[in-house]
């Protein structure tokens, strides 16, 4: 029951998340921003909110910050280099225009960044048990 909660929440998290990365893509590209720097741009903005909630309302982190935030931001590159590299395929070499193309790319980034952050970022308290000070 508890993983399911968890999910669901990382499922509403995301789904706030993915508004301010498509709000801030979208302003991007309206104000002339290609897509890929765009793309850059929104995911700094998303990766600052999804960290925020996730590890409140998701994870319950009491790690350090520094730390898990690094940790974070890094698998999120992660995610965004495979992100990149989609959204230039279906850009530019299959013709979709910018947000359609970062729609059908986002599957593949959702299911990665759920993976990394259970599996490595947020997994350490849950692993020991314990939760750091």
């Amino acid at each position: 029951m508890q993983k399911k909660c968890e999910f669901i929440l990382y499922l509403l998290v995301g789904v706030a998340t993915t508004g301010v990365n498509y709000a801030v893509y979208t302003l991007f590209l309206q104000v002339g921003v290609q897509y890929l720097p765009a793309n850059g741009l929104a995911w700094c903005a998303a990766v600052a909110a999804s960290y925020a909630m996730n590890r409140r309302w998701v994870f319950g982190s009491k790690w350090p910050v520094v730390p898990e935030l690094a940790a974070f931001a890094g698998a999120r590159l992660l995610t965004l280099g495979v992100e990149s590299v989609c959204l230039y395929g279906v850009v530019s070499r299959l013709g979709l225009p910018p947000l359609p193309a970062k729609v059908i790319v986002s599957v593949v980034t959702v299911v990665g960044n759920y993976l990394l952050c259970k599996y490595k970022v947020f997994a350490r308290g849950k692993q020991h048990g314990s939760k750091a000070s």
